[in-house]
């Protein structure tokens, strides 16, 4: 089964090692044609993610942000609660999930107004369903 593009959620990978399981239970069932993402530390492991997830990944241009617009939304509104000059390391878990809720639990026009996070249970759903 091949995906139309989805809007996932946004999530927090602190560790490589939490990404295996995260990724194969986000992505289960679900046959992705590509990850086009900026050249963020978060992807620093792209190699193994194109096997887990049996995928390509794409990096954009440096200082081409219009060929990454979601991510530049997604880190526009992550700006609002972490500043550019603030250390990321300092961000604690409960501010973490303060902006994963905000990010996630916000309507999406291009998913007819629904949450990233209902969208995604929705597909999941779908996909255990049969």
């Amino acid at each position: 089964m091949v995906a139309d593009p989805i809007y996932l959620p946004f999530i927090h990978l602190c560790q490589r090692m939490v990404a295996d399981p995260i990724f194969s239970s986000m992505f289960h069932g679900v046959a992705l044609r590509s990850i086009t993402t900026d050249n963020d530390i978060a992807f620093t492991c792209w190699r193994e993610l194109e096997v887990l997830l049996n995928t390509q990944i794409y990096f954009t241009h440096p200082y081409h942000s219009w060929e990454k617009g979601l991510v530049e939304n997604t880190n526009r509104w992550i700006r609002c609660f972490v500043p550019k000059r603030r250390d990321i390391e300092s961000v604690s878990d409960e501010e973490m999930q303060e902006i994963l809720s905000f990010i996630n639990d916000r309507p999406r026009e291009c998913i007819g107004f629904r949450t990233p996070t209902e969208y995604y249970s929705k597909l999941t759903s779908v996909l255990l369903e049969g």
